[in-house]
């Protein structure tokens, strides 16, 4: 998915067993309590309960959906940390480890269920590629393997060491990064280590995925190119570390560092470019095709060419992160100031700017025509398509 920032876990695969089951927690009084997993709670659409501005969307070519209640608790200002969206179901998780699976069609909530207790920090949200019934979930020292249909627990699994980032899925292998700087491999099913590359300094940013590679950077700037096997492809660097997640075009992986420089590497760690900003570069990019875009420091949101790295345009009235690219617009969104931008594709001419009071988030892929997901500051999820 593509939200405020667009880094999904890529997953080329994955494989996990069963075990046992779990039931799921209570619904909020204003609808029916869950006795089990398998329960829904009644549908709701009701667009008065999520801020919309239904006239800027429609400008943005989008048009609401519905509206639904993802977390059981509502209004106290939740914080959404994954949302991916598929044809049939939604899959949401609230900081507090509440997992929330909606009907992609209605919003209606299927089950909803408290994983852990609210201190535990949960990093990746996977659907299982093999078995779409499966969501895997990750906290910082453990999988959680759940049934989509009905909420039950099928597996859970300890990690050899505490991961700090989104999975990369290879077959039945989730490859994490670690604070020690070590890139870790776990064997889901199994239950134990596969492999491990040690680096020299903690991995912030999320492993990616370039053709047969998968890249990592951590905060000292070493960038390390592996096969899903931890076999080393190739090294690099880069003079700093970063805040934002690596994205890709699926040629080339393109960092931001807090270094000034945009940079750009092949899936042997090659350097293919690097562009020199005036400031560290703190906002999440995008690649969408042939395109970067990045918001620089004086200059606004800026639009490189992804093979060669050549301006093709800056707009000092836009900012963000760009989440979705159609043939002649692009759209940003920032999520500190709650605006969405539309921008003219080719020149970066502002079409429209509207403020979204009372939307934190923005969920999407990198599809032309995929829907989105806005998240309010109480928790409640719209979903918006293509007019």
């Amino acid at each position: 998915m593509t939200f405020a920032r667009r880094a999904g876990t890529v997953v080329l695969a994955a494989v996990f067993s069963p075990m046992a089951l779990c039931a799921c927690k209570s619904a909020p009084a204003a609808e029916p309590a869950i006795e089990g997993a398998a329960q829904p709670t009644k549908a709701v659409a009701n667009p008065s309960a999520f801020p919309v501005n239904h006239e800027a969307w429609a400008k943005f070519g989008y048009r609401l959906d519905w509206v639904g209640f993802p977390f059981p608790r509502q209004g106290r200002a939740p914080k959404v940390v994954a949302l991916k969206g598929f044809d049939d179901v939604v899959l949401a998780q609230e900081g507090d480890s509440t997992v929330t699976v909606l009907e992609t069609a209605t919003g209606q909530r299927r089950w909803s269920t408290d994983l852990t207790g609210p201190l535990t920090r949960f990093v990746s949200l996977d659907r299982d590629a093999l078995d779409p019934s499966r969501v895997v979930l990750s906290s910082e020292s453990e999988a959680f393997v759940l049934s989509i249909p009905n909420g039950n627990m099928l597996g859970r699994e300890r990690f050899d060491r505490v991961v700090n980032t989104r999975a990369v899925m290879a077959g039945p292998i989730a490859i994490y990064g670690t604070s020690k700087g070590e890139i870790l491999a776990h064997r889901l099913g199994l239950g134990v280590k596969a492999w491990g590359f040690g680096t020299n300094n903690p991995i912030d940013a999320a492993p990616i995925v370039v053709g047969s590679s998968i890249l990592t950077v951590n905060q000292a700037g070493e960038v390390t190119a592996l096969t899903s096997e931890g076999n080393l492809q190739g090294r690099n660097r880069i003079f700093g570390g970063t805040s934002t997640d690596p994205v890709t075009n699926g040629t080339l992986v393109f960092i931001a560092g807090l270094d000034q420089s945009l940079w750009a590497f092949d899936e042997i760690a090659s350097l293919a470019w690097r562009y020199r900003t005036p400031g560290p570069l703190r906002t999440q990019p995008a690649a969408f095709g042939d395109r970067v875009y990045v918001e620089v420091r004086n200059q606004g949101l800026t639009a490189l060419t992804a093979a060669d790295g050549t301006v093709v345009w800056s707009s000092k009235d836009a900012s963000g992160t760009v989440i979705a690219s159609r043939e002649r617009e692009v759209l940003a969104w920032n999520a500190e100031t709650s605006t969405m931008t539309l921008l003219e594709a080719e020149r970066g001419e502002v079409i429209h700017t509207v403020a979204m009071p009372g939307v934190r988030q923005i969920f999407t892929d990198d599809t032309a025509n995929a829907p989105m997901y806005a998240v309010s500051d109480k928790g409640v999820v719209a979903r918006f398509v293509k007019k």
